[in-house]
Formats: C-alpha cells, structure tokens, sequence
C-alpha cells in the first residue's frame, strides 16, 4: 500500500515515508496465520446468514473520525488492514457516500484501492465495491476504476470470481451481465455459490442483480419451469426465503395473470409456492405482503378466497355427508364467479381439521391456514364470508345460514384464529334455515343487508 501522506499537513515522519515507497508497518504485514479456519468460518456465517453485509457498526462516525485523524496527522501506528478496511465500508455506505466532509476519506481509498500493492487490502476494497454497489453511482464508478487497474493482485479468490463474472467491474451494467448469466443456471443460488458468490442474497451488487434477475426471466414466468426456477433463486434449500426484493418477486409472480386466468393446476401451484415463501397475505403480520401493490394483492386474495371456499366444501362434505351439500357448492361457488364474494375463511371444527390435514399430506408442502372452531357443538364447521356490506356464516351440521349488518360490532371478524359457532349465533342479525327454497332467501337477505 503507498504511503498514507496525502494531507499538506504533514509531520516530519510523514515527510519521511514519503520518500519511501513502502507501506506504513502496521499494514506490510510480514507474516500472515493459516486463513482455512478463517475462510471457513466465514463461509458458515454466509450460509447461515445468506443476505448479511459489512457488519452494522455502533459508533460509524467515531471510526470516520479516527481515520480521519491518522490521513490527516500521516499517524498509521497500530493501523491494521482489517480496521482501514472497517472504516471504508462505513464512508462508501448509503448513509456516508455522498456527505460533502467524507470526500477527502473517499478519495484517499480510492487512490489506495489504485496502487495498493497489498492483496488483503485490495480485496477488501473489491467487498466494499460489491457491498456499495450502485448501478452508475459515482463512488462505484470510482471504485470500479481503482480495481481494475491491477486486477490480478486481488488474490485467488478474485481473481476466480472475476474469470467467472468477467463484467465483474463494469460500474454501468455488472448487475444485468451477471443475471444474464443466471438465465442459463436452473438452481441460480446454488450454481453463483460454486461460482465463487459468497452470499447470492446480498446486498449492494447482488441486491441488483435480484432485480435485473427478475426482468430477464418474466416472459418465462406463465410456464411452471419459470415459476420453479425463480422459487429455487428465492428459497434456497435449507435457506430461508429471500427478504429484500421479495415484494419485486411476488409481483413478477403474479404479473401475468392480472390480464388473463392460468390454468387451474398452475393457478394452485403457485398459490402454494407464495404461501410456503411469505405465508398467507391475509393473515401475515408484516413481511412483504404489506409492500405489495393493491392491483397484485387483490388478485392472490381473490385466488385465497375461492381456495377458502373449495377446501371448507372439500372437507365438510366427507365429514359431514348429506345431500345438501353439493346444492351448497353450487350456490356459494356460484356467488364467488359471479364477483359477489370479496374474502372467505374457514373455521373448522376438531374432526374436520383432522381430515384437512390428511389433505395437505396428500398435496405435499402445501400451506394450510385456517382457524378453528372451539364452541360447544364440537363437529359443527365454519365458513366465514364477506359479501358487500355483511358478514355471512355458512355452517355444517344443520347450522343456519347467519347474517350480520356492517354496523353489528359483534359481527365474527376473517382471518381468526378460534371462533364460537353458538356465540356467533347469539350475536347475528339474521338467519336462514337450509329448508325449501332457502338459496332464494338468502339472496333477499344480502340484497337487504347490503
């Protein structure tokens, strides 16, 4: 590394190791400790922790200060290349790239990152480019720059991630090059990971690369190919799923249905793969779901409500058998298509929820979420509806059909957790025996209650 003397405020041993073109001592290490136990113990933390960067550091701008202070007073005493390194991830983070009082700090590791002549520090220098990286920034521009010159004094593990990545260090475009490359991978995280990509889930760079990832393979996004290689990218075996970007994923997801229906076994395919990544929009509290547009959350609530209405017919039907229920199928369905039905939620009773879960055994990593019935009539199963203003309960077991005005404060609320079938019972505001013409009634009923 050259000398640390760029201030005009120099002190007589800066003066003197000017005129030489060895680095302070405190970073011309001369002897170095086996890196194998080193190396793998960082490999661990970014398997465990596949979207972690630089550390988050307590005090950012005490080491702002301190290595302002040592550039400033030519002090590099007990300077280590681990601790320079610590602070130009702090001044090339989004909080410090672009304050004004840093640019002598960003430029002095700038220059550095050029000459340096030490490989620690220079690939150090290459993980606060990945980390930072923003397509086109200046500071990328910048630093892209600097480590170009004398690529091949970055060390082996570099020197193999650039031979793989060889748009590696364009400032502009790394980002689109590399996911380009990823359209070829049909396990995306696994293969960047044998490709030399530490964490494929990243910030900076790979936070990017994610996005660019996402435009490339959309027109590959209707067929089930498409949809299963971007759920390996996004939920790695034995990784958790993808956090930052995954309100760009779900919406790629879901882009091409907003104009026309998939078919239904891949409908309910993917209905599945969104609910085992980020869990059931209606009743996750938090998580991407939140950030998703209305246009893309109003279609996979549509597609949870007729799956809600499905799997309470499904299941009440074998545990409850009567002839009365392939009537109800057709009337609640029927209400669903014809747009009447804005959400639906099941609450089923101890033997129906039995058999629900023998259902989700033989559709394999399937996600069931419903809420469960715990009043006094234990067989008695819930199917809670809103539809227009009111809230309606279909019920199994000669179970009245009830109604409830928007204003009935004590109207059973969706997405629960345990519900009282005869407390529900008592607080209605109307009701509807299964009797004669009953499908008639209970049309009269919403029209009035709506």
């Amino acid at each position: 590394m050259t000398t640390y003397t760029r201030s005009t405020n120099y002190t007589k041993k800066a003066r003197r190791q000017r005129k030489s073109p060895r680095p302070p001592a405190a970073l011309n290490v001369v002897r170095l400790p086996p890196l194998s136990r080193l190396t793998a113990t960082t490999d661990r933390i970014h398997q465990r922790w596949p979207e972690a960067g630089a550390p988050v550091e307590r005090d950012p701008e005490a080491i702002l200060a301190e290595m302002s202070r040592r550039l400033k007073q030519g002090d590099w005493r007990n300077c280590t290349v681990a601790g320079t390194v610590r602070a130009a991830h702090v001044v090339f983070s989004e909080r410090y790239q672009a304050r004004f009082r840093h640019r002598g700090l960003r430029s002095f590791f700038i220059a550095e990152a050029r000459e340096s002549r030490i490989a620690a520090f220079r690939g150090g220098m290459m993980s606060v480019y990945l980390s930072t990286y923003e397509p086109g920034a200046e500071h990328t521009r910048d630093l892209a720059s600097a480590l170009s010159k004398g690529r091949t004094n970055l060390g082996p593990r570099w020197a193999d991630l650039l031979a793989n990545f060889p748009a590696l260090l364009d400032a502009r475009r790394a980002h689109e090059s590399i996911a380009q490359q990823m359209l070829l991978m049909r396990d995306p995280w696994r293969e960047l990971k044998e490709s030399g990509v530490r964490s494929p889930h990243g910030p900076g760079l790979m936070s990017h690369v994610h996005l660019a990832y996402l435009k490339q393979i959309a027109e590959w996004l209707s067929t089930r190919t498409g949809i299963d290689t971007l759920v390996r990218w996004l939920k790695p075996d034995g990784q958790d799923a993808k956090v930052g970007g995954a309100k760009e994923a779900i919406e790629a997801l879901l882009h091409p249905w907003l104009s026309r229906n998939p078919a239904e076994d891949l409908r309910g395919h993917l209905v599945d793969e969104l609910l085992r990544l980020y869990r059931d929009p209606r009743v996750a509290r938090g998580g991407p779901w939140r950030l998703v547009g209305d246009q893309h959350l109003a279609l996979v609530r549509r597609w949870l409500t007729e799956q809600s209405i499905v799997f309470f017919l499904d299941v009440v039907s074998e545990v409850n058998r009567s002839h009365m229920w392939p009537e109800r199928r057709e009337f609640w369905l029927g209400l669903y298509e014809e747009g009447r039905v804005a959400d639906a939620w099941v609450a089923f009773s101890s033997v129906a929820e039995s058999r629900a879960k023998r259902i989700g055994k033989d559709n394999s990593g399937r996600e069931l979420v419903y809420g469960r019935q715990t009043g006094p009539r234990p067989d008695t199963s819930l199917l809670i509806l809103r539809i227009g203003d009111c809230v309606v309960v279909e019920g199994s077991h000669s179970y009245k059909v009830q109604f409830f005005r928007s204003s009935n404060r004590d109207a059973p609320r969706l997405f629960g957790d345990t519900y009282d079938c005869d407390q529900i019972r008592y607080c209605s505001d109307d009701d509807q025996v299964h009797l004669g013409d009953w499908q008639a009634r209970v049309l009269e009923k919403l029209a009035y209650f709506s």
